[in-house]
């Protein structure tokens, strides 16, 4: 669902939602649609986690943290706006270099990919998001909550 993902961009890059990697151009011809960025230098968090300088423990801890309020931070504001995600997964969760004053942390989360992107409520059970960072009432075969 690529327009989705377009759109919901689009959207979000217009409110000024600040986990996004704004949009900065379509591009179409006969064979194909590119879709421009700004650029997320850190990679995904997945990559990060992989390879991360700090061994398991409190260090680690300590530079995680920051990510993850970010992404509770996220993933709230996703909500106020009345989108659900349906995909929130760490090879969606690109790292910036913070140039604002607004992130007082070196990396700045930036979520991606909204083409299994939601404004209902409830979410029909079945295939949206990676079935291992699916919730659990995901797999009920019955509609579920997105906003819980």
């Amino acid at each position: 669902r690529p327009w989705v993902d377009i759109g919901c961009s689009t959207f979000l890059t217009d409110v000024a939602y600040p986990y996004v990697c704004p949009l900065l151009g379509v591009y179409r011809d006969e064979e194909s649609t590119r879709v421009v960025t700004e650029l997320a230098s850190g990679g995904d968090l997945f990559a990060w986690a992989r390879n991360c300088e700090y061994k398991p423990g409190l260090q680690r801890e300590a530079a995680v943290l920051p990510l993850a309020r970010q992404i509770f931070d996220a993933v709230r504001m996703l909500h106020d706006l009345g989108i659900v995600h349906c995909d929130v997964s760490a090879e969606n969760l690109l790292l910036s270099r913070s140039t604002s004053s607004a992130f007082r942390m070196p990396l700045k989360i930036q979520l991606i990919d909204f083409g299994m992107s939601t404004i209902s409520r409830f979410a029909p059970a079945g295939d949206r998001g990676k079935p291992t960072y699916q919730a659990p009432e995901a797999h009920s075969g019955e509609a579920f909550d997105g906003f819980l």
